[in-house]
């Protein structure tokens, strides 16, 4: 009977004990890291003709089969770049340890930066990315559908955001659309590689995406821009070169206003969203292009701190 007494305070003791020790608050799942470690997975999205790659990012030890994912596209002027550069990089692993998915994509470049000096090749060279980033977001579909869902995620919830020339890809992937009024050159582009969804794979599966974020990207018209498009928020340097902050010329700070192709940038983006009632959100910088990196290394810089944090804020906000 003593025995059962004892053992009967002491629990209560312990209980108690345990009652006043400080919980850990939990963490907020796609806002803070939940994960130390992720995984890198390279698959091939596209048709087997064309063979391009996605590196698909997961959180190592996660439960969870029914998760956001986030598709990345490389800058590099259509000339160049990698999905494996440092933004890409940091973003696709920063966000899976948020407890993301994410898929940094590879798509087809020009052969050579002289090819873009001609605005109906420059324009069909952005029409077989753009193609290739659709193919990218119904693979996603595809295999949640067909494959047994392998990388776990939630096929309603596909985000996008670029940098430089992904965030081009980004900006029409997100306000152009199949009955937008295209100029006859852009639809005799679409028409040669597969029509707007382009030839690059998966089809059956829409192409659609939830909400994007642009880093330094444009759009090659702004009245595609309409109420039925995708919330988004952009960031840009005011006094880019390369893209423009405004409508003008790309590639000015190289070819000297040389009129090879115009796009309208994150400003007059984010007035005609804004004036039509389309969730935009504007962050302007002092500098150039891509002002977040360094411009020798192409390595994030402390700018990209902020950044990354509105891009967290952002995607958390859309889930």
């Amino acid at each position: 009977m003593r025995k059962l007494i004892l053992l009967s305070a002491l629990a209560i003791i312990f209980a108690c004990k345990k009652d006043e020790t400080p919980q850990e608050p939990t963490i907020p799942r796609y806002l803070e890291f939940v994960f130390d470690e992720v995984n890198v997975e390279t698959v091939t999205y596209s048709s087997d003709t064309l063979g391009l790659e996605m590196d698909v990012y997961q959180p190592v030890g996660d439960a969870n089969t029914n998760r956001p994912v986030i598709v990345l596209a490389h800058g590099g002027g259509f000339v160049g770049g990698e999905r494996t550069n440092p933004v890409m990089v940091r973003l696709g692993e920063n966000l899976a340890k948020r407890g993301y998915v994410v898929a940094s994509i590879t798509y087809r470049l020009a052969p050579s930066f002289q090819s873009l000096l001609d605005s109906i090749t420059a324009a069909d060279v952005v029409i077989k990315a753009i193609g290739d980033a659709r193919a990218a977001v119904r693979f996603l579909r595809k295999t949640a559908a067909e494959d047994g869902n392998p990388f776990g995620i939630n096929p309603d919830a596909i985000f996008m955001g670029g940098n430089s020339a992904g965030a081009v890809l980004t900006l029409h992937m997100g306000y152009l659309d199949q009955d937008d009024p295209i100029q006859p050159f852009f639809m005799n582009s679409m028409q040669d590689n597969g029509g707007f969804e382009g030839n690059s794979g998966n089809p059956g599966y829409s192409s659609s995406v939830k909400a994007i974020f642009n880093m330094a990207g444009g759009i090659a018209r702004i009245n595609w821009i309409d109420a039925n498009d995708v919330p988004a928020i952009h960031f840009h340097g005011i006094n880019d070169d390369v893209v423009p902050y405004e409508c003008d010329n790309v590639f000015l700070g190289l070819l000297g206003g040389l009129d090879v192709i115009n796009l309208c940038g994150s400003k007059p983006i984010h007035d005609k969203a804004t004036a039509i009632g389309i969730e935009s959100t504007l962050n302007s910088y002092n500098g150039a292009h891509v002002p977040w990196m360094n411009p020798t290394t192409g390595s994030p810089n402390a700018l990209f701190d902020e950044v990354e944090g509105k891009i967290v804020d952002f995607l958390f906000a859309h889930l």
